[in-house]
């Protein structure tokens, strides 16, 4: 009796470790698929293009929460890509903010009063235009905690992102690349050169400035005026 008492304590024990080893599995996941889906992507995210191509990439957003708004901050490279235009996407109805200046995309959209946005959809659609060769990147701006770039925002103003992607596009042959960046890299040495130039021609002239200012200094000036003989003692 007390053998089979033993035996079925130990089920019952082995029974609830493994249900414990199952309940903590599926909080993670669980959390793991929460925090995957507050995110900001962008599609295509890797795209191969020719000189002077234009294409579009879809931003998107997925969430589980209720958004009253988002606004996305883009980094490019002006230089290699233009901005054409910025289409309004599904996700919101409203979309007060849309503007490209000095290498750099944002965008902001809200949800009408009672029209809160949940699920997966594009947010905006970026008109672009392969402006030269390259490799280069469409970097979404995110620091967590922060509230100056891209969020997803719910009631209370709480920014729930957790996550974004990022663009890579590739543009033109390897030979036109090469030649790009040695172009890039030519003006850079023409700038360092110019600075170097000017900071030395500062320099050259405040020695001689000093150097003035010496000889100046040598300079004997007499008390009494030349035509004069001085007074007899």
């Amino acid at each position: 009796m007390a053998k089979k008492m033993r035996l079925h304590f130990l089920q019952i024990a082995i029974f609830l470790l493994g249900l414990t080893f199952a309940l903590l599995f599926l909080f993670n996941f669980n959390q793991k698929i929460n925090a995957a889906e507050n995110e900001i992507l962008l599609d295509p995210a890797e795209k191969s293009l020719r000189m002077g191509d234009e294409f579009k990439v879809d931003i998107l957003i997925s969430t589980r929460e209720k958004l009253l708004g988002a606004d996305v901050k883009i980094i490019f490279d002006p230089t290699v890509i233009e901005v054409l235009g910025i289409e309004d996407g599904k996700a919101f109805k409203l979309t007060p903010l849309k503007v490209s200046k000095d290498g750099s995309i944002s965008i902001v959209g809200l949800a009408e009063s009672k029209n809160k946005f949940s699920g997966k959809a594009v947010f905006a659609t970026l008109k672009l235009k392969a402006k030269d060769a390259g490799d280069t990147k469409l970097k979404i701006a995110f620091s967590k905690g922060s509230t100056t770039d891209s969020n997803l925002t719910k009631e209370k103003a709480t920014d729930v992102l957790t996550k974004v992607g990022e663009g890579h596009y590739i543009i033109g042959t390897a030979a036109q690349r090469t030649g790009a960046g040695i172009k890039k890299s030519t003006w850079q040495i023409i700038l360092i050169i110019i600075i170097i130039l000017f900071i030395g021609a500062l320099i050259f002239l405040y020695f001689r400035w000093r150097k003035y200012q010496k000889e100046t200094e040598d300079i004997f000036v007499p008390s009494v005026p030349l035509d004069r003989p001085p007074p007899s003692g």
